[in-house]
This record gives C-alpha cells, sequence and structure tokens, in this order.
C-alpha cells in the first residue's frame, strides 16, 4: 500500500486516476495558473497561491487520493483539503520530487462528494491529478450549488428532483436534475435545466402550461415567484433564440465552454415554444445529433426517448421589506443593537433610519436619517431617560426600520424601567407569595429556568433586581415577578421562607 510522502507514479489496485486537465474543476482566486512540465502527470499541474485561490470539484466514490509534488518553493503543511467539510491537512514541503501521495482519505459514506482545495497560507498548493476508488466517478457538474436564492450567481445551481404523476412531473428539492443559472439581475433569474425529461410531448408539456410559463404551487421560497417554461428554439433559425444564446454560446461567465455537452447533455432533443415558419403544424427541436442541430420534423403530440422537455425556471425577485433583530436581554447599556438586518437585493449600498417609539406613552424618543449598516448591524445610542418611560411597569417599545425606498418594519421588545436603569425583556411572570406560618421573615427563591432570566421583587411599590439565589425580605402581600428573555422557559420555581 502507498505511503504518504512517497512517489505514486500509477494508480493502485481498486484505485484510478484523473489528470487535473480532464475533471472540470472551479478554479477561483486572484493568484493561481498551470505549469507544463514532463515530470508531472500527463504533463502538466494546476498551482494555487493565494489565500482565496481554490480547486472545487464533485465526485461518487468512498476514497480519495491527492497526488501533487513536493518542493521547498512553498510552507509547510499549506494544502488544505475539504471534503464536505471535514478538512484535511498535508504536507508538500520538501525534497524535489514529483507525482507524491499528499493525502489519503478512506472510509467515505459511497455517495456524491463536495471537494475544495486551497492554500492554508500565501504560498503553494499544487494538483496535479486526483485517484479515487475504482467503482467511482468525477461528476461532470463541477458548478457552484447556490445556497441563497436571493443571491444568485450566473453558473450557480439549484438541485431538483422530480417525480412522474398522470404523463407529467413535479419539481421539489432534490438531486436527480439541475437548474443552472443563465442570467441574473435583482429583480429576475432565469435557470435551465441540464438535462432533458424524455418521452413528453409538446402537447402534454403545453397541457400543464409548461410551455409559455406557469407559476408553480406551494411555492417555499418567500418574496419569489418561480414559473416554469421553455427555451424558445427560433423560428427561422436565426441563432437569436434562448437555445442559441444560452446553451450554444454562454461560458457562463467564463466557468464552463459554450455548449458543453458534459453540462447540458443535449444529445436528447429539447422541445421549443418555437412554431416552424414554413409549417405551423410542426414544433421546433435542438440538439440530438449536434449542438446546433435544428429539427422541424415532429408535431405536437408526437413524443420519443430522443426528445422531451428541458424546463426553464424563472424567479421573479419581489422585493423585501427590512428583516432585522434586536437580541438585547438584561440591563440596558445605552445602546440599542440592531442585528441581522437585511435589505432588497437592489439596495446597493445599505442604509436605514430609525425610530423607536414607546407605544406605552406614544412618546418617540429616537427618530433618525438613512445612517449606514455595516455587516448586517447597526448600533443606535441613547441614554435612559426616566421621563421617557411609565416606571415599574412593562413598556412596549416600537422599533421601526425604513429603507431609502420608504419600505419599513417595525418589531416591538418588552421593556420594565425603574427609576435608574431600563430592563429588556420577552415576557413576564407575576405571582404572589403565600405566607408561611412558620418564618414571615425571609425567604429562598428556588427556580428551574432555561438561559436567562432576571428576578424583582416588589417593596413599598418599587420593583427592586435581585438573583435567584438571594435572600430577600417580604410579606404576605409581595409579589413576585420574572422577567425573562425571548428564549427562557421558566419551568418552574418554588418559594420557602426561612
Amino acid at each position: 500500500m502507498a505511503v504518504i510522502g512517497e512517489q505514486l507514479l500509477q494508480p493502485e489496485s481498486g484505485w484510478k486516476r484523473y489528470d487535473e486537465a480532464n475533471i472540470q474543476a472551479i478554479i477561483k482566486g486572484t493568484f493561481w495558473g498551470k505549469e507544463n512540465f514532463n515530470g508531472f502527470y500527463g504533463g502538466s499541474s494546476i498551482w494555487l497561491k493565494s489565500i482565496d485561490s481554490s480547486y472545487k470539484f464533485k465526485f461518487y466514490g468512498n476514497k480519495l487520493r491527492l497526488i501533487s509534488d513536493r518542493n521547498t518553493n512553498r510552507p509547510q503543511n499549506n494544502t488544505k483539503l475539504v471534503i464536505d467539510g471535514v478538512e484535511y491537512i498535508c504536507n508538500t514541503y520538501g525534497q524535489t520530487n514529483g507525482q507524491i501521495l499528499a493525502i489519503d482519505v478512506g472510509n467515505l459514506e459511497d455517495s456524491i462528494h463536495d471537494v475544495v482545495i486551497s492554500p492554508v497560507k500565501e504560498g503553494l498548493a499544487t494538483i496535479d491529478c486526483i485517484d479515487i476508488n475504482s467503482d467511482g466517478y468525477i461528476l461532470d457538474l463541477a458548478l457552484e450549488r447556490n445556497k441563497t436564492i436571493n443571491k444568485l450567481e450566473v453558473g450557480e445551481y439549484i438541485p431538483c428532483n422530480y417525480s412522474y404523476y398522470d404523463g407529467f412531473s413535479s419539481f421539489y428539492t432534490g438531486k436527480d436534475i439541475n437548474f443552472i443559472c443563465v442570467s441574473h439581475t435583482d429583480r429576475q433569474s432565469i435557470l435551465i435545466c441540464d438535462k432533458v425529461i424524455p418521452d413528453l410531448s409538446f402537447d402534454e408539456i403545453n397541457q400543464k402550461g409548461f410551455i409559455y410559463g406557469n407559476e408553480l404551487e406551494n411555492q417555499s421560497y418567500e418574496h419569489n415567484i418561480l414559473k416554469i417554461q421553455s427555451l424558445t428554439g427560433g423560428s427561422n433559425n436565426n441563432g437569436l433564440s434562448e437555445y442559441d444564446k444560452y446553451i450554444v454560446n454562454s461560458d457562463l461567465n467564463g466557468l464552463i465552454t459554450p455548449g458543453d455537452k458534459t453540462i447540458w447533455n443535449w444529445d436528447i432533443c429539447s422541445i421549443t415554444s418555437s412554431i416552424s415558419a414554413s409549417d405551423n403544424s410542426k414544433i421546433i427541436t435542438r440538439g440530438y445529433s449536434s449542438l446546433t442541430n435544428y429539427s422541424t420534423n415532429n408535431t405536437f403530440n408526437n413524443k420519443g426517448p430522443t426528445f422531451g422537455f428541458r424546463p426553464v425556471l424563472i424567479i421573479k425577485h419581489l422585493y423585501v421589506s427590512p428583516s432585522f433583530e434586536i437580541n438585547q436581554f438584561g440591563n440596558f447599556d445605552n445602546c440599542f443593537s440592531i442585528a441581522n438586518i437585511n435589505l432588497d437585493i437592489s439596495i446597493k449600498i445599505p442604509k436605514v433610519s430609525v425610530s423607536i417609539i414607546n407605544t406605552t406613552n406614544s412618546k418617540t424618543f429616537i427618530s433618525t436619517e438613512l445612517i449606514n449598516v455595516v455587516d448586517n448591524y447597526l448600533n443606535i445610542d441613547y441614554t435612559f431617560n426616566k421621563d421617557d418611560f411609565e416606571l415599574n411597569k412593562v413598556n412596549v417599545l416600537k422599533i421601526t426600520l425604513t429603507d431609502e425606498n420608504e419600505f419599513e418594519t417595525s418589531i416591538e421588545i418588552n421593556t420594565f424601567p425603574i427609576e435608574d436603569k431600563l430592563l429588556i425583556f420577552n415576557n413576564s411572570i407575576t405571582s404572589t407569595i403565600i405566607e408561611n406560618k412558620h418564618n414571615k421573615d425571609r425567604m429562598i427563591v428556588c427556580a428551574n429556568i432555561k438561559d436567562n432570566c432576571i428576578v424583582l421583587y416588589l417593596n413599598n411599590n418599587n420593583y427592586i433586581e435581585a438573583n435567584l439565589e438571594d435572600y430577600v425580605s417580604v410579606n404576605k402581600n409581595t409579589k413576585l415577578k420574572f422577567l425573562l428573555d425571548k428564549n427562557s422557559d421558566l419551568i418552574s420555581y418554588g418559594l420557602s421562607f426561612i
């Protein structure tokens, strides 16, 4: 068995090798390149140098080896390999040699894995070739999976599966097909399926409204409208159709070779929404024998294994009002911390105005102009003034954020002002203490409370803060008040006089 750091010129039994030149990886970063040298497997390797550079691909299998070169022109322990979020560090620093086994990862689940190779710090990390188990394979689609639908980029994809019913299919989150983003603006994204669903006729597709466009039901993406339709194919074969624009000619902003068959799987014809200009009983299909093949041989009800439906997903992004959180609890520290501020994607420089109204007495004590939002966070300074509140009772504050287009969102928080401070909490529970005949002078409070809480007791109509385990002087008319933050849960509490 091969040993880490030793030369491995050929894959061992049970393994197969992919040269880096034959892997459709996504390579990003400000400083990376390719080096040709006969000492490399296949005569070339990829080198990464900047911290932001990376080499990404996917494979199906249960084990992986990275073959690299070794040299003294790089830092030690500078090659980072991440598989499905699990990080491995390997060392390629040392006496010069080529095609060494840099890292060996086994016992993976027999499934699809995401692989990212990058430098740990500024300095060389090299990829010569990749070995995987002999019955595994490198995936053709090496594009980046989208994580946030409102922040799509051209070249990202959304996985999807489909299930047949009544001769057709429905679309839900899954892994059978992929919608690849070919166009994105603030208001609309266009994604095209990487595969064709065969054995469906134009009429069957149109019956569901998916030729010219139909909104999907049970949409789970808030603030978006999702519609499925078909590509235009060009009624006169003039090269101006959506099929030509996106399938034939687009390189997805430099991520793929235009018309790449391993990405678009055009060996099955795509039924388009275009009708033949010379015979309106014939539909236009594209692909099959070649990428640019243009056919008018099929009628509206023809179907078969060599042609079918290539879905196009249109995502219309609705305007999103501001969203935010107030995560404070306990003593107010002269600053309202507004976190997780999110604005509509059309707003390039995030700014909001802030108003805070005490709904208990209708007093507005904060009102600002537009303020810059940095890292989705904003601090609003305020020095507690008891005149802005009604003391010794709950005061509900309404906090409103308004964006540059005058869309606004408000949330309410509970506060409890006393003479010299302001307490912030989510809810409260009040209970009258029952007199114990053995001793009326003092008591101990025992509580089973999740997360944060504040305990107040009433003394001459003033609430005074106390810790859970403190002894406090009370009488039978004393009221105990628990103030809880939004994550707290008062499970139980007990009172006993001592």
